[in-house]
């Protein structure tokens, strides 16, 4: 499984404390936090949060302000996005599940590490990302891209982006 390393703004390293964030092991934990956060709440009823799957395999979330490489102390992780909590007044579960990290730019198949690393906390989550981005480095320009409806185009330039993942810290 690849581990991905904080490539995004040096800006974006927290410089003092990090931010608060919780080990999601359990329904009532999680619970709690979600209720913590209720004034969050989006126009799909969700709680948003930052996540990442840390290499040892566990799932963090985060306030939704909080930044990827906070969230992982800016270490290494197997994951990394945003994940849609629901179900604050029954059993909560992630409604929703995206890798939207450019800090960590993980790709479609960081999938399996969330997989595991949910699979003993007793929630429900999705079978995959909603939605699932692709991301790459411009050969021609450098610019971090999002493939956007399968074309491999950079919009800055207009040059072609390749095929295969190619971010490296």
């Amino acid at each position: 499984m690849r581990e991905y390393e904080y490539v995004g703004s040096p800006d974006f390293i927290p410089k003092g404390d990090f931010p608060p964030r919780l080990k999601v092991e359990e329904a009532e934990a999680l619970l709690l936090w979600m209720q913590d956060h209720r004034s969050d709440m989006d126009i799909e009823e969700c709680i948003p949060a930052t996540y990442v799957v840390d290499v040892d395999g566990q799932f963090w979330i985060a306030d939704r302000g909080s930044e990827h490489v906070a969230c992982a102390r800016v270490g290494r992780v197997l994951a990394a996005g945003e994940a849609f909590l629901s179900g604050m007044d029954e059993t909560p579960y992630i409604h929703r599940i995206t890798n939207q990290s450019t800090g960590y730019c993980p790709e479609p198949e960081s999938w399996q590490a969330v997989e595991r690393a949910l699979a003993g906390t007793g929630l429900e989550f999705p079978s995959g990302f909603d939605p699932a981005f692709e991301f790459r480095i411009c050969p021609s320009c450098q610019t971090l891209a999002i493939v956007k409806d399968g074309y491999y185009t950079c919009l800055m330039c207009g040059a072609d982006l390749p095929l295969e993942w190619n971010i490296e810290g």
